[in-house]
């Protein structure tokens, strides 16, 4: 597949988990520990996608989504929003951010790859592919980006 995708959380033990999977599916994987350290990444290796926690430390998840968002060189940039902060507040801060996803952790790691290959725009299966696509933020416009919260694929 040859698609380069950014990682970036602080937590090595989920960078590495998402890394080898991603890998394994044949991606190429770029990390990162903090959102400073994301912009720099993207600014210099041009990933087709980033998956981005929100609580890190010098800059924030959030703050990196909004920086990439103002660029217009990064603001078509796919981003999946991994975090473990579900609250109705924190999903709608991210889409109005412009993530395309949020994915709420605790989340098995067949969804984060399906949601890779959903936004890149390669085969998923129907059963994962449906159920991105039936998930959004409740009250949210029908074309708005996607909020997973709990996933059983």
């Amino acid at each position: 597949m040859n698609k380069r995708v950014l990682v970036v959380d602080d937590h090595a033990p989920t960078v590495d988990l998402i890394s080898d999977a991603l890998g394994t599916e044949g991606f190429s994987v770029l990390r990162a520990g903090n959102g400073a350290e994301c912009l720099m990444k993207v600014y210099r290796e041009s990933p087709d996608l980033l998956i981005l926690d929100v609580a890190m430390p010098v800059m924030d998840g959030l703050e990196a989504l909004r920086s990439l968002r103002e660029a217009m060189e990064t603001a078509h940039l796919p981003v999946i929003v991994l975090s473990g902060r579900g609250e109705f507040d924190d999903v709608l801060t991210g889409w109005q951010l412009g993530a395309n996803l949020y994915l709420v952790k605790p989340v098995k790691i067949g969804a984060v790859i399906a949601a890779v290959k959903w936004l890149l725009g390669a085969p998923v299966s129907q059963q994962a592919q449906q159920a991105i696509s039936e998930a959004k933020i409740p009250g949210a416009p029908a074309r708005s980006p996607r909020a997973v919260v709990a996933c059983d694929w």
